[in-house]
């Protein structure tokens, strides 16, 4: 009687175990069609009787993930790990998930749990790393990046991951050196392309700065800060004539609050060649815009003093570079001053 008691038991055992790898195939069949509804039904029915059926919220969240809706693959992938904490796996691409949902802090958190479960798994650390670098948590970053450098030092994604933190740090040197062992491993995009040139740059390297950033220019569909690096280069190598071209590419191109700059320096090129016409049309230009109002009203009170006998102007910048916001050095402020008292008391001799 026993014996046959035990295998009634064996056999519904056995009948279940079945039944759920059925149901289990069942969706795995569906998502390899890409029948999204079923499984949404089937999923949807068995979670209505057994909220922890992990096969149904895994299938769950992987139809929310493909469909990009984002927080319904959050909901599902959370409801995963909480059934088990321990999946590094779930935890990293929760980090994934709130990553592209530009929520931080959680990208952060889980980001950081799966680290720490398995800090060898790449794919935690290159998102970990990005994630880290985004919100100015550079320290944490730079350890993580470092130790994963020195395991692999020929890995793309770190060393790209390397210059993004470097530049944050303004550690041109680094990032510069970042990108060259990149480079020579793939083809860098333009970002990378111009964030090269610019280190370069800043490390008197112009010529091959140049090259890289004129590289950078090739399909780039907002090119004005590339335009505008080039004009500091050629700046630099003393070419006026390239450096005012690529000035007015920069403000052609222009929808950033830099335009004020492009112009001021654009003006700074005519005022020291002595073009003080141009030079009080382009800082008159740049006042317009966002620009260090002090030093510009003060490149314009120098031109216009040197250009026209009439006085006003000249006096009316002179006055404005020392009472206007924004940084204007000692020696230049000091002119300014005297300058100006020195104008008023021929003004009022003429009087």
């Amino acid at each position: 009687m026993k014996l046959k008691y035990l295998f009634i038991g064996l056999w519904l055992i056995t009948g279940l175990i079945q039944v759920c790898a059925q149901e289990q195939d069942e969706l795995s069949i569906y998502l390899e069609r890409g029948e999204y509804l079923k499984i949404k039904s089937i999923a949807d029915s068995r979670l209505a009787t057994d909220s922890a059926d992990l096969v149904a919220i895994s299938a769950l969240a992987k139809v929310y993930e493909s469909e990009q809706n984002i927080a319904k693959a959050i909901k599902y992938n959370t409801l995963k790990w909480r059934l088990d904490t321990t999946n590094y796996l779930v935890a990293r691409k929760l980090g994934q998930l709130y990553e592209d949902a530009e929520i931080f802090k959680e990208a952060l958190m889980f980001y950081g749990i799966a680290y720490r479960q398995n800090p060898e798994d790449f794919i935690t650390t290159k998102g970990f790393c990005n994630v880290l670098i985004s919100t100015e948590n550079l320290g944490l970053a730079d350890t993580i990046l470092s130790a994963a450098l020195n395991k692999d030092s020929l890995n793309v994604a770190h060393l790209l991951n390397e210059a993004r933190l470097s530049y944050k740090l303004r550690d041109m040197a680094r990032t510069s050196d970042a990108l060259m062992k990149a480079g020579h491993l793939t083809n860098l995009s333009n970002y990378f392309q111009r964030m090269l040139g610019y280190a370069l740059l800043q490390q008197d390297s112009t010529d091959l700065a140049i090259r890289y950033l004129r590289n950078a220019l090739e399909n780039d569909r907002n090119p004005e800060v590339t335009y505008y690096y080039l004009a500091l280069a050629y700046e630099r190598k003393k070419d006026d004539k390239a450096a005012l071209s690529y000035f007015d590419k920069a403000i052609t191109e222009g929808i950033s609050k830099d335009l004020g700059t492009y112009y001021f320096r654009k003006g700074q090129i005519f005022f020291f060649n002595k073009d003080y016409k141009n030079a009080c049309t382009e800082l008159e230009t740049a006042l317009m815009h966002d620009v260090n109002k002090a030093i510009c009203h003060y490149y314009l009170a120098v031109a216009y003093d040197n250009r026209y006998k009439n006085k006003a102007k000249a006096m009316h910048h002179f006055e404005k570079s020392t009472s206007e916001a924004g940084f204007i050095p000692p020696d230049m402020k000091q002119y300014a001053e005297a300058r100006l008292l020195q104008l008023k008391e021929m003004r009022h001799q003429k009087q």
